[in-house]
């Protein structure tokens, strides 16, 4: 099994030497190509360093900057930090920010066939407290058969209870009591279907159908004047494997 990582970040393993995968733009693209053997990529993210996260491939939305976003050792999953976002409450106005990464862009994410299998993997810190509307909930932006985008998001519905929302609609179905801590949250692409696991809990099958994985958010709803948002996220993992 080899191991290299490419211009972009990307971690690939394959049975196949780097040097005889055929050449592309796209280095994903060209092993898939080589049809002699499974092959895998992953980009992995534990926030083990201390300047901004958009020198990492993240990149801020809504406004967002590295005072309302930054690692820190506060409450690490993994390792020695992770990354916090917060907004005190101390405004006199409305205001939404968060952070995402780009994953069709990185060719983990695009062409994704009946042949590939795709876990996105992330952790992510409630503290059980906050109110749900503005805290901060992760988020899987996807392109569906129909070349429609869509999403799928975890929060909490504000009565306690943790809830998933339906691509194909703003309604959500309640997966279980909210409750402070780590939870583990994973999508995974098989088929061209997309499961989601809650804590190891599979919530939904088939959920939509998925050609590509668009990008992953963390983000805050519209935070009301005061108004405290914040969470955790740590050990963000996504991983694809080719098969032939």
């Amino acid at each position: 099994m080899y191991k290299w990582t490419d211009d972009q970040g990307i971690v690939h393993f394959s049975d196949t030497r780097p040097s005889e995968v055929e050449k592309a733009d796209n280095i994903f693209q060209g092993a898939m190509h080589n049809e002699s053997s499974p092959h895998t990529i992953e980009f992995y993210d534990g926030f083990e360093y201390d300047d901004s996260p958009v020198n990492h491939g993240w990149r801020f939305t809504f406004g967002g900057n590295d005072d309302f976003v930054f690692t820190t050792s506060e409450r690490a999953h993994f390792g020695s930090k992770c990354l916090k976002g917060f907004q005190a409450a101390n405004r006199t106005t409305h205001t939404r920010f968060g952070l995402s990464y780009d994953l069709s862009q990185k060719g983990i994410g695009k062409d994704i066939g009946a042949r590939d299998t795709v876990d996105v993997v992330i952790h992510w810190y409630d503290d059980g407290v906050t109110k749900s509307d503005y805290n901060f909930h992760p988020r899987l932006d996807f392109r569906d058969a129909d070349g429609m985008s869509r999403d799928v998001c975890i929060s909490d519905t504000g009565c306690g209870q943790y809830a998933f929302r339906k691509s194909d609609s703003y309604a959500k179905v309640d997966i279980c009591r909210r409750w402070r801590g780590w939870h583990k949250i994973k999508y995974r692409v098989e088929h061209n279907r997309l499961d989601l696991y809650f804590d190891g809990k599979l919530v939904s099958k088939g959920h939509a159908q998925v050609t590509e994985l668009q990008k992953i958010f963390w983000s805050s709803n519209i935070i009301s004047p005061g108004q405290t948002a914040l969470s955790w996220i740590d050990d963000v993992r996504v991983t694809r494997t080719h098969y032939k």
